[in-house]
């Protein structure tokens, strides 16, 4: 009998011991919990038509910031500066097979010092000053980058798309080796990686920040050292179907069943950093596509403002204009940069958020 018991006991513990460690797991998870969202009712602080006196672009698809005196866009074939006039300042190399130049570029990143280009056709990463002048060429990661982060001129951070296993993986640029791989990837994840702006990344003082396309969790790196998630953002109104079947393990995408997911999903889209505060973007709602354009007015743009020790400060919602080609977050405004359906030129929206 007495036997019996001790059996009995050690099921009891094997079955209760995950429900244990589950419920501990969700005690432990740090949500960051912010005040109600603030409306942005502020009109546009300033509209920037672009100018063209320099090189013509295409369909403009990134966009960043360089100081608060110019910004850097890029359509894959050219990269510009622009200052905050809207007039072209400098060209950042040309399209081609030299050593300072580029064939397609899929990513960029602007520190203090530099521009950083990656061109995904040559799998290379190319040093740039701010006023366009080639300063180096590095051998890169074989991987599609979706963005990526240089810490001191050596370490390169880079949030690679959905043909990887992880999120993240660091770089010595010096010695050419991957360091370490961190965050996994969902099924999720892979179908809003089709997006260029899917994700997040940023580096905040000596660490680095980064954010999967359709979860709330702030992961952290610290060199090459993996952190864990260090905070959840909860956000009602941000949701992603689940995707069952792994979009990689198909011999076809339809790209249609692709789209769809992207207009009606929510999506982490960008992460800002300064010596203060860490900003978070998101895109929640659905877009509704109409015959020439996309109905946006489902559709919202969020900021979620964190200082140290990732204390939840403001929310902040936006509306999503449309012809938005992308936008940025720098120094307490946001810009949106607007390809106007009626004319076809570029703007920059100014808004002042604070």
């Amino acid at each position: 009998m007495k036997s019996k018991c001790c059996r009995f006991g050690i099921l009891c513990a094997i079955c209760v011991l995950p429900i244990v460690q589950s419920c501990r797991e969700k005690r432990e998870k740090n949500f960051l919990l912010f005040p109600e969202k603030e409306q942005l009712v502020s009109k546009t602080t300033d509209t920037i038509p672009l100018g063209e006196n320099l090189i013509l672009l295409g369909n403009i698809n990134q966009c960043l910031s360089l100081s608060d005196t110019s910004f850097l866009v890029t359509d894959g074939r050219h990269v510009v500066v622009y200052g905050m006039d809207g007039r072209q300042l400098a060209v950042v190399s040309e399209r081609g097979h030299a050593r300072n130049e580029y064939v397609n570029v899929g990513a960029m990143y602007a520190s203090s010092r530099y521009i950083y280009l990656w061109c995904n056709m040559t799998l290379k990463l190319l040093q740039f000053t701010h006023d366009g002048e080639f300063v180096g060429k590095y051998e890169g990661t074989d991987k599609a980058i979706n963005k990526f982060v240089v810490q001191d001129d050596s370490l390169v951070y880079y949030c690679v798309t959905g043909h990887d296993d992880y999120l993240l993986n660091v770089y010595d640029l010096k010695n050419g080796k991957l360091l370490e791989e961190a965050g996994e990837l969902d099924n999720e994840d892979i179908m809003l990686f089709f997006n260029n702006h899917s994700g997040a990344l940023a580096l905040w003082h000596d660490e680095v920040l980064f954010m999967s396309p359709s979860r709330m969790d702030l992961m952290s790196m610290r060199g090459a050292q993996y952190s864990g998630v260090v905070g959840t953002v909860a956000d009602k109104d941000f949701s992603c179907a689940e995707v069952k079947t792994n979009p990689r393990d198909e011999v076809d995408i339809d790209i249609r069943e692709v789209y769809d997911y992207l207009l009606k999903n929510s999506m982490v889209a960008g992460m800002y950093a300064d010596d203060t505060l860490l900003c978070i973007m998101t895109e929640t709602g659905e877009f509704h596509p109409q015959k020439d354009t996309l109905q946006t007015a489902g559709r919202n743009l969020n900021l979620f403002f964190l200082g140290k020790g990732y204390k939840p400060l403001r929310a902040v919602r936006a509306g999503y204009p449309v012809g938005t080609s992308c936008y940025y977050y720098y120094h307490g405004c946001l810009y949106v940069l607007l390809n106007r359906p009626d004319t076809g030129k570029y703007e920059i929206l100014k808004y002042q958020v604070g």
